[in-house]
């Protein structure tokens, strides 16, 4: 096949003051055995203020200004202004693994019912510890319990096979059967599949869409995908306080909305959790399975993690109980 002739691909990264990563990320794409004429890289910034668009420029990429605060909203409102038929979705702190990592992701495309390919998070050799222990769970310990304990050696014996070869599995998900896949950790879409605007506040409401649509997604097996997410404990928990309290009191959050799809196994799960997380027995049990597995001393760190991640919960539902009674008090205060 020739370079005219190749599948046209677009990135839509979606950054704010991203400059820490965003160079690594857009290196590992231009160093793509693909043409770059076939690549286009289009970056949703939401007003940086240090070297991000800088630095996007300098790789040739188009720089699209919003100001929406979420990225999945920028990535959405992004997507109908690029041109290629395959579109990437990228987090700013993402890299590409190896050079033909493109030729690898488009490949179960040749499968016309396939809409969605998706790729494991890995380590790259000066990833950060708590990352490390991240990237064993694939995502934070909460979905990872609630979704039934789900690793890249697992998958194909927690969710039904449609077919498997030796670079890709292709999956039979359904609504009520299916993997947390993040849409925008290297999650490759066909450009015909445009998200509602209800999936607009959540990165993995687009996957279950695309199943509810009737459509099937592959899983590459080598691939890989790097996340510089997190640089120690701490970023960990403060990051997550955030977004907890995000997802409590935003009525527009997607959380909420994806919990409709949820099986009933996966509902008790969710209710077990604090039971499970703040007695330490379960996530002991899981450490000691973890690293008999793996062999990774980056499973010590999970019940540690479990334990301050239900604190955090905890403590962000009570506080958004006492802003909302707060809130009620000054209502019924008569007006000066």
């Amino acid at each position: 096949m020739g370079d005219n002739d190749k599948i046209k691909i677009s990135f839509i990264i979606p950054t704010f003051n991203a400059d820490r990563y965003i160079e690594r990320c857009l290196k590992s794409i231009r160093d793509q055995d693909y043409p770059q004429s076939s690549i286009e890289i289009v970056i949703a910034d939401r007003g940086s203020t240090d070297k991000t668009v800088e630095i996007a420029n300098s790789y040739d990429c188009r720089v699209i200004n919003d100001p929406e605060e979420l990225p999945e909203p920028r990535a959405e409102n992004c997507q109908k202004k690029v041109n290629g038929e395959t579109i990437v979705f990228l987090s700013a702190d993402n890299e590409l693994t190896r050079k033909n990592w493109l030729e690898k992701m488009i490949k179960p495309f040749e499968n016309d019912n396939v809409y969605g390919v998706f790729t494991p998070i890995i380590n790259s050799h000066d990833e950060k510890a708590f990352t490390r222990y991240f990237n064993l769970l694939q995502r934070d310990p909460f979905s990872w319990y609630i979704i039934g304990k789900v690793n890249p050696h697992n998958v194909a014996k927690k969710f039904p096979v449609l077919s498997e070869n030796e670079d890709y599995i292709i999956f039979n998900y359904t609504t009520d059967r299916y993997d947390l896949i993040a849409y925008h950790q290297g999650f490759v879409v066909r450009n015909g599949f445009q998200r509602s605007k209800d999936t607009s506040f959540d990165d993995i409401l687009p996957v279950i869409e695309i199943i509810e649509n009737g459509y099937k997604i592959a899983y590459e097996k080598h691939a890989g995908i790097y996340h510089h997410t997190l640089d120690s404990f701490g970023h960990f928990m403060k990051k997550f306080h955030a977004r907890i309290y995000e997802r409590i009191t935003n009525p527009n959050y997607g959380y909420r909305m994806r919990s409709k799809y949820m099986s009933g196994q996966m509902k008790i799960r969710q209710y077990l959790w604090l039971i499970y997380s703040l007695t330490f027995i379960g996530p002991i049990i899981d450490m000691i399975r973890g690293f008999r597995k793996d062999k990774s001393i980056y499973w010590g760190y999970h019940p540690l993690a479990c334990f301050s991640l239900s604190c955090s919960i905890l403590v962000n539902y009570l506080r958004a109980v006492c802003v909302r009674l707060f809130k009620k008090v000054l209502n019924l205060s008569p007006s000066s």
